[in-house]
């Protein structure tokens, strides 16, 4: 005969963990399997689960077993004014995916401050400004310096994941966790970030496209060095400013210099026969586009702002682009499970805890829950990660 073992837990831990992850009563009765009348009782206190049920509910929510033995419930970082969406999405209906990636970094972000604990490292911490009052322009130039990136480093990737990786890797070199969430809608986040002290983080969504994701990564870079976080949205609609609207503008103008310094591009011998006209053709944006590895709205943006494009020109294109956008369905492609696994957690992130696990600091059970991978796969991700440092060392 089974003996019943009760979880001795605080029911208001019970509704906290439910309403966090933005799960309706009804939703978790029925992922848990548990009758909806049994699940109210346990949130009333009214009788207890056994630590068998409340493992799943745990399971549910997304929660390490230990947190519901809190004394009481803990204050949680709210996703509504920290992730970056389309100009359409409304705020306050953040979904359960949504609240789950957050929780996550979160969680790793912890995860690798204990590593780095036990080995008896200390993280490296990521500088602000302290000019917060800076012009966009100069800001920008700064963060590049700081990411060491070159103009003629950047024109030489070959691709535009080599152009991707590259930025990545060197926000990363400068203390900053950067995750791809896998699981979240692109209408509703295309990335956010935590400006945390050490150790801040930047999350994008692995859907969007590439190019996307590069002009998110550096906008977000823009607000950890501005040392806030903000409603990272992609609306400019004319008209008063809010404080929070205003950092947006100035993110994305950061980024956009960054990316396209606005004298490379007047300089560009495409630009100088064009110059004036103030329109330009859908070959001409291409060829930039690809030059720069961005999309092409950055680049008809940074037209618009170096002058040699009207606004009725960029306000047509910018229309244009995001109908492509939503009328655009690409299937996912499939990566093997090592490469998915970088990917999301990045490279950073991925040596520290094959650091800690090579030490003996985690078991291979921690490794495989932090970078979502089977123990057989991490022979590749060391392999694969041993060549990308080599060839970063090369550069």
């Amino acid at each position: 005969m089974s003996i019943r073992t009760e979880a001795l837990i605080k029911p208001e831990l019970l509704v906290w963990a439910r309403e966090s992850a933005g799960l309706d009563a009804a939703v978790v009765s029925s992922k848990a399997k548990v009758p909806l009348d049994k699940l109210k009782k346990w949130e009333t206190g009214e009788v207890k689960p056994s630590i068998a049920q409340l493992r799943k509910l745990a399971e549910v929510y997304k929660r390490p077993l230990a947190v519901f033995y809190l004394a009481d419930p803990p204050e949680d970082f709210q996703a509504l004014r920290d992730f970056r969406r389309l100009p359409e999405r409304l705020l306050g209906s953040e979904s359960y995916e949504l609240r789950l990636e957050v929780r996550k970094a979160q969680y790793r972000r912890e995860a690798a401050l204990d590593i780095y604990a036990a080995l008896g490292e200390k993280p490296l911490k990521f500088a602000g400004i302290t000019d917060v009052k800076r012009a966009p322009e100069p800001l920008a130039h700064e963060g590049r310096a700081r990411l060491g990136v070159t103009l003629a480093a950047q024109l030489a990737w070959h691709s535009e994941y080599d152009a991707f990786n590259g930025w990545r890797r060197a926000i990363e070199k400068l203390g900053v966790m950067t995750f791809q969430a896998s699981n979240v809608d692109v209408e509703e986040m295309r990335g956010f970030s935590l400006a945390l002290t050490p150790l801040p983080i930047i999350v994008l969504n692995i859907k969007d496209p590439v190019r996307a994701r590069i002009f998110t990564l550096l906008h977000e870079f823009a607000h950890l060095m501005l040392r806030e976080g903000g409603i990272c949205d992609l609306d400019e609609a004319p008209g008063s400013r809010s404080r929070d609207q205003q950092s947006e503008i100035d993110a994305n103008m950061v980024a956009g210099e960054v990316l396209v310094p606005r004298d490379a591009l007047v300089q560009d011998a495409r630009l100088r026969s064009s110059a004036g006209r103030g329109e330009w053709s859908d070959d001409d944006i291409d060829l930039l586009s690809k030059r720069f590895r961005v999309s092409r709205e950055v680049i008809v943006r940074r037209l618009l702002i170096a002058g040699l494009a009207t606004g009725a020109f960029y306000r047509k294109k910018r229309a244009e682009y995001a109908q492509q956008f939503k009328a655009t369905t690409k299937p996912a492609g499939f990566a093997p499970p090592y490469k998915l696994a970088l990917s999301r957690a990045g490279d950073s992130f991925s040596r520290l805890v094959l650091a800690g696990y090579a030490s003996e600091k985690l078991t291979s059970s921690d490794v495989s829950d932090l970078l979502e991978v089977r123990v057989k796969h991490l022979p590749r991700i060391e392999q694969t990660l041993l060549h990308s440092g080599a060839a970063s060392a090369g550069a």
